[in-house]
Parts: C-alpha cells; structure tokens; sequence
C-alpha cells in the first residue's frame, strides 16, 4: 500500500468512527454498538484479508526471483552456506544462503526453506562471504553487462 492510499485509509478509518458514533447515539446504545461491532469484523476481516494478498505477493516476487538465481547458478560457479545459525537477526527459515561467483565478484541472496529446492544441484559449502553489500552486490551484477558483447539481433 503506497502513502496516498494509507492516508486516504487513515482518514476513512476516522470518519467511519464518527459516523459509527453519530449512529450509536441515533441507534441507541445496545443497536449502536451492535452495529459498530459488526463494523470492526468486517473491517478485521477486511485487514486479514489484505494482509494475505500482501505476504502471497511478496513470496511471489521472492519466488520469481530465486528462479533468476538459479539460473545465475547454472551459469557460474556457485555453492549453498548456511548463515550463522547464531545471529538471531535472521528468522531460522531464512538460514540458507546462495554464492554465486561472477568475473565481477561474489553475490549471495538468502532463500526460504521453502525454495531450498531450487538449489538442490549445488554443493554446500563453508560460509565464505567477502563482506559485500546489497549495493556492492547489484553493481557486481551490473558489471557483467560490460564484460561481453551482446547478442546479435535476429
């Protein structure tokens, strides 16, 4: 959810209490708050409802791009790591880790349990990270690009 809509949300969600309010007093006490409260479900349920569109999109952009990943791996030497099981600043389902080592310099992204599959071909290894980035990492990938011709049009 982009700023514009969270805000447009935040002021929906205000005026939506005031009418509940106004329409408590008009309803009475008991009718009001029945009403309010089946409101707040519906707006709950709504709420769960985005949050799941939300995590199902985001595991298929992470799906989309550990397919790219393994296609790096087909293409350079790489090798599977775990990350240090004792830096708790990593969930225990994100422990995995790819290298890939391009001309450039090694990449690595951490994958899913539920995408280790993917990588099944490569061999685990030692965790041997150079100490890049992110920033580091997408120039290394960029860098390729300057390092052949492309390929003819057809």
């Amino acid at each position: 959810m982009n700023i514009p809509e969270r805000v447009e949300e935040m002021q929906w969600s205000q005026e939506l209490r005031q009418l509940i309010g106004e329409v408590a007093i008009k309803l009475g006490s008991e009718k009001g708050q029945q009403l309010a409260d089946e409101i707040r479900k519906a707006r709950t349920e709504t709420d769960q409802q985005a949050r799941e569109e939300e995590k199902e999109s985001k595991d298929n952009a992470y799906k989309e791009r550990n397919m790219l990943v393994c296609a790096l791996t087909k293409l350079f030497p790489a090798y599977l790591a775990r990350h240090d099981e004792n830096d708790e600043s990593w969930e225990g389902d994100w422990m995995w880790i790819v290298y890939i080592d391009l001309p450039t310099g090694q990449v690595s992204w951490h994958i899913h349990d539920s995408e280790r599959n993917l990588f099944n071909h490569l061999e685990v290894k030692e965790n041997n990270w150079d100490g890049h980035n992110t920033e580091r990492k997408y120039q290394r990938l960029l860098a390729l690009s300057t390092l052949s011709n492309p390929p003819s049009q057809v």
